[in-house]
């Protein structure tokens, strides 16, 4: 890493379209330090020398390590800087754009375009021969098609019976979102039962993508009462006095009915075995 702020130090400059420019600003770099065995922060007390390559330049000079300050000469390669074209998608707009990266830096779908602010993730890659390529080196690609690295809301669809509820949760981009796993929405932990990426409809335990290529989550309620018999968010209404409590209509029926007094047992008699019902008397 070298950093660098404005200052004279009478270095020369150099004019070439996407090249070091300008070294007089550079004061600082990561260099390893032979006392401390390990790349360290440095200040560069002077520069002596720079040879130009056609990537970039070589540095030669003395530099002071910021922990065990020991003073050492070193060499540094710096590379070209070069700006590349590229295509931003936000939603349903794209705008054009260019992105500053070192000519000898790779590039691939998928990651980031390094020290960028905001930060942008890479969606693809063309060549200079307008090939296709899921991974290059920065001065041999022609532009970057790159969306906004952010969280995002997700459209959350709940499924209720016959009926669904829409929702939104923000994750983060690169959080995996499983078929069968959990997501938390509004402070509720609802269960992945699908997900909609890729231009298809997931189903299958296991499935799984990152955030930023889901389009859509389809869940349901874990908690009780089962989903689809009721509405995602009801409370319960207490009744306010026993009056309103207590049904004051007549039973249907359905119901037990009135009490009677109970009988007294059949008995059979002894000629013919046939069962007589005895009534109580009144």
């Amino acid at each position: 890493m070298v950093e660098g702020a404005p200052a004279d130090s009478g270095m020369p400059s150099d004019g070439r379209h996407g090249g070091v420019r300008d070294l007089s600003g550079l004061h600082s770099a990561e260099l390893y330090c032979q006392t401390c065995a390990q790349q360290t922060r440095h200040r560069i007390v002077r520069l002596a020398r720079v040879r130009p390559r056609p990537d970039g330049r070589e540095v030669e000079g003395l530099a002071r390590c910021a922990q065990c300050r020991w003073t050492h000469p070193f060499e540094l390669f710096l590379p070209d800087t070069l700006r590349i074209a590229a295509v931003l998608s936000d939603g349903a707009r794209s705008a054009p754009r260019t992105v500053q990266v070192a000519s000898d830096r790779k590039l691939q779908v998928g990651s980031r375009v390094p020290d960028h602010a905001p930060p942008i993730r890479i969606l693809r890659i063309d060549r200079r021969d307008g090939s296709r390529a899921s991974e290059a080196v920065a001065r041999d690609v022609g532009t970057l098609w790159v969306a906004p690295d952010v969280p995002k809301p997700i459209p959350v669809s709940l499924v209720l019976g016959s009926r669904t509820a829409a929702t939104r949760a923000t994750l983060p981009p690169d959080r995996l979102v499983e078929v069968g796993g959990t997501v938390d929405v509004a402070g509720a932990t609802l269960r992945v039962v699908g997900l909609r990426a890729r231009g298809e409809t997931w189903r299958q335990v296991g499935d799984r993508f990152p955030a930023r290529e889901v389009a859509r989550i389809y869940t349901r309620r874990m908690d009780s009462p089962p989903a689809g018999r009721s509405r995602w968010t009801r409370s319960r209404e207490m009744p306010s006095s026993r009056e309103t409590s207590t049904s004051r209509s007549e039973r249907s029926r359905s119901g037990p009915g009135v009490r009677t007094r109970r009988s007294r047992p059949r008995v059979r008699t002894a000629a013919t075995g046939a069962a007589v019902h005895r009534v109580s008397p009144s």
